[in-house]
């Protein structure tokens, strides 16, 4: 009697997943791997196990939305985004917006004059650290309360040149990662200690955008490979950074996967990265309806 009651739940499953497709998004829908991107300049979150796509924005055209990077609470995400009117993508200032995505409810958390990007989500909670490009010159990292009577930001980072830090944090949340310049003027990945303000060269060559495994054990970044960049793993004590996919023309948006793996866009492709073999799977094909012309930016797992 195992088969038949198995084919019973498999049809169930299957009449639950087309009312759903019907119906709409629905809730958070348990603990299906989510992932949340930009396009077309608006916000979007994708369920993996059930292949379907929720717009969580709809500004496309009037307004620039991007970068979305989760709470850990999984309930809110924060992103940069250009909402003045009339809208123009080359605005020379952007802001830092916080989204209930079950809710849809939408909260300024920074804005001024310059330009903020690059959120990221503090492991607590408690706080985003973002990119701000001043009109003076330069790069600041920042790091922003997120309740309401939290306070002002404080600078972690400061760095002459106008580059895009893109910072993550350690899981442990005391230290974050970037790719800055040094004294020579070369990229090299720095650790930040948030309770000293003090950095450290951690990887003395040319690599970009840093983030640590789910366990803080290993960074995974862009390294300058044949004519273009490769997706490379480095832990303490490695020589160099080993490559773990082909060379791409540019870096892609990328981010580990909650078990373990990491995932990167590749044209309208988001495809799993084995962190031990490099092996590439297609997790989702972003094609069809509002998603078919426009190229994928961003890219954060619901944790």
């Amino acid at each position: 009697m195992i088969r038949p009651a198995l084919t019973l739940l498999t049809a169930l499953m299957g009449l639950m997943s087309l009312s759903v497709l019907v119906s709409g998004w629905v809730g958070r829908l348990g603990n299906a791997p989510v992932a949340a991107f930009s396009a077309g300049y608006d916000l979007w979150q994708v369920d993996i196990q059930r292949g379907l796509a929720r717009q969580l924005t709809r500004d496309g055209g009037r307004a620039e939305d991007d970068q979305p990077t989760w709470a850990p609470d999984g309930q809110t995400l924060a992103f940069m985004s250009v909402r003045r009117q009339p809208f123009n993508a080359r605005l020379p200032n952007s802001d830092l917006m916080l989204l209930e995505v079950n809710t849809g409810a939408l909260r300024v958390l920074r804005s001024t004059p310059s330009w903020e990007d690059a959120p990221a989500w503090s492991p607590d909670g408690a706080s985003v650290m973002f990119s701000e490009k001043g009109t003076g010159g330069g790069t600041t990292l920042l790091v922003q309360p997120t309740h309401p009577s939290g306070g002002a930001a404080r600078t972690v980072y400061h760095e002459p040149l106008r580059n895009d830090l893109s910072a993550a944090w350690a899981p442990d949340g005391a230290n974050v990662y970037i790719h800055g310049t040094n004294a020579n003027g070369r990229t090299v990945v720095l650790q930040i200690d948030l309770q000293s303000g003090i950095s450290t060269t951690v990887l003395a060559r040319t690599a970009y955008r840093p983030k640590p495994s789910p366990d803080g054990q290993t960074l995974a970044l862009w390294i300058p490979a044949m004519e273009g960049y490769a997706l490379a793993l480095w832990r303490q004590g490695m020589a160099a950074p080993a490559p773990l996919t082909t060379s791409f023309g540019n870096p892609l948006p990328f981010a580990w996967m909650p078990d373990g793996d990491l995932s990167v866009v590749i044209g309208h492709r988001l495809v799993r990265v084995d962190a031990e073999t490099g092996t590439l799977t297609t997790l989702y094909q972003f094609e069809g309806g509002d998603l078919a012309p426009a190229r994928i930016y961003g890219l954060a797992w619901r944790p």
